[in-house]
């Protein structure tokens, strides 16, 4: 049923004008079938929003789907809730940022040249990625996106609930945001590692 439910989407992915927004969660997915949502996903002209909360496909399948996401640049909003995902995944990731982000500032390089000032809030390219419920992500992965995103001007919002983060990758994060002023929302409430720190407007 999977197989074919999932062919079905990467079509419609491919053809559709109109999908917005697929979420599949909670579903045991496997590499082939990820793979065939990748394929769709690379092709999709219209998907601002992919969740796959809840659905085991660890660092492997979050591999394939990344090769997808540097150019399916109308995704704006990813969910990997719970999806099994360590720090190597999270590595994967800022990857696809840094990739994202390189491809919009020669854009508005571009946009220089022809005497344009760049509006970058219309920009294509992720602009919240959530990740809750991953403890395996942990401070190495704290770490690592904290640095991807240093100077990173598009992504709004960043959500790491009980990634297993501690003092070390909440100070990171924290560093980071001293440099970055786009991020909007950083949710990494349920880190019960993480004591008490000097910056109470990460929580709500």
């Amino acid at each position: 049923m999977l197989p074919v439910l999932c062919k079905a989407i990467a079509e419609c992915l491919d053809s559709s004008q109109a999908l917005i927004s697929l979420r599949l969660e909670f579903l045991q997915l496997n590499l082939g079938e990820i793979g065939a949502l990748a394929g769709g996903l690379a092709h999709s002209s219209s998907l601002h929003t992919l969740s796959l909360a809840g659905c085991p496909i660890t660092n492997r399948g979050l591999e394939v789907l990344c090769r997808s996401l540097r150019i399916a640049t109308t995704v704006q909003c990813v969910d990997f809730s719970s999806c099994g995902i360590t720090s190597h995944g999270v590595e994967l990731l800022t990857k696809v940022i840094q990739n994202q982000a390189m491809n919009r500032h020669a854009q508005a390089w571009a946009g220089s040249l022809r005497y344009r000032c760049p509006d970058l809030d219309v920009m294509p390219g992720l602009r919240r990625l959530s990740l809750n419920r991953n403890p395996l992500i942990g401070d190495r992965g704290a770490i690592a996106i904290a640095d991807a995103l240093q100077d990173e001007l598009w992504l709004k919002a960043l959500d790491l609930q009980a990634c297993g983060i501690s003092n070390f990758g909440a100070d990171s994060l924290i560093t980071m945001l001293k440099s970055n002023s786009s991020i909007v929302v950083l949710d990494i409430r349920g880190n019960h590692l993480i004591g008490e720190i000097k910056c109470p407007h990460l929580f709500p």
